[in-house]
């Protein structure tokens, strides 16, 4: 029998001035927040596109209700547990495998052009390794993932998180702990203006992102104003 499965996502609700902070640096506030609503639609839509169910865990316990109304009741909900990013992604793996999933991988929101393949590429390590680790460009990574028999706490302790170290760092700590793991091949996730430019260069090829590349005219379709 295949091990359950299930792919856990990062949020934050969508309020100006409260995310994407460098970006908003150079796009301005109601901009940014408006282009990280269209990311997270984008992100939930490719996972949507696999079989495997889906976990939206949002950053602030009390934007749960309206984090639902704005993206549906097609997926699971939960509030990101612990005081730094290490303990919250420590405790999101830790809760799927005591509610019995087999292998999970954690994604961020801010990769809107991820394909759907390399999600279920990271499965398919989770078939041989502990873990699975993908690099982004800053030096940090966009996806990590475990089989649960593979998970340790460990490898979310001693991080610098907004050091550009933080994907060799963590590698470091799996093999600190034993762990066999795979690389996937890297990805940009968006930060910055200049990192907004290259998903823009990226997708006119490649037709990915589609919410984003509508945010980019300044308005999503469905949006409220």
């Amino acid at each position: 029998m295949s091990p359950r499965r299930e792919i856990l996502v990062f949020v934050r609700y969508p309020e100006p001035g409260r995310v994407k902070t460098r970006l908003a640096a150079g796009v301005g506030d109601r901009a940014a927040a408006r282009l990280y609503r269209a990311f997270v639609e984008d992100v939930l839509a490719v996972c949507r596109s696999t079989s495997h169910p889906l976990t939206v865990l949002v950053s602030e316990p009390d934007a749960l209700d309206n984090t639902r109304r704005w993206l549906g009741g097609d997926h699971a909900y939960g509030a990101q547990e612990g005081s730094g990013l290490g303990e919250r992604m420590s405790m999101a793996f830790q809760r799927a495998f005591e509610r019995g999933c087999g292998q999970a991988v954690l994604i961020g929101s801010d990769i809107p052009d991820l394909p759907a393949d390399r999600i279920e590429e990271s499965f398919e390590a989770l078939g041989s390794a502990d873990a699975v680790i993908g690099p982004s460009g800053d030096g940090g990574y966009y996806l990590i993932g475990f089989r649960s028999r593979g998970f340790r706490r460990a490898v979310f302790q001693g991080v610098a998180w907004s050091a550009p170290s933080v994907f060799w760092r963590t590698c470091g700590l799996l093999v600190e702990n034993g762990l066999s793991f795979r690389i996937l091949p890297p990805w940009d996730d968006v930060d910055t203006v200049d990192d907004l430019e290259r998903l823009w260069e990226r997708t006119t090829a490649t037709a990915g992102a589609p919410r984003a590349r509508a945010a980019r005219s300044g308005r999503v379709p469905g949006e409220r104003r």
